[in-house]
């Protein structure tokens, strides 16, 4: 295999920082999960305001409404 490895959508690279994918892992469940926010909290193992935490510290946005956190992974 080579550097870059992708497992079920999430893409990481050997020595990414755990901010990284701790992203790559939110935003790929929040997609496989419809982006429905309670149902990826769950699936994950968190709260949903822990989710809705760490979407507000990452700054993700939901495409599907435009919001200021949008799903997208800021690199």
């Amino acid at each position: 295999m080579s550097n870059l490895e992708q497992l079920n959508g999430v893409t990481f690279v050997p020595g990414m920082c755990l901010k990284d994918v701790e992203q790559e892992v939110i935003l790929s469940t929040l997609r496989y999960m419809g982006y429905n926010r309670t149902r990826t909290a769950k699936i994950l193992g968190i709260g949903i305001r822990t989710l809705q935490r760490k979407l507000k510290k990452y700054q993700l946005e939901d495409p599907t409404t435009q919001t200021k956190h949008s799903f997208q992974v800021a690199m």
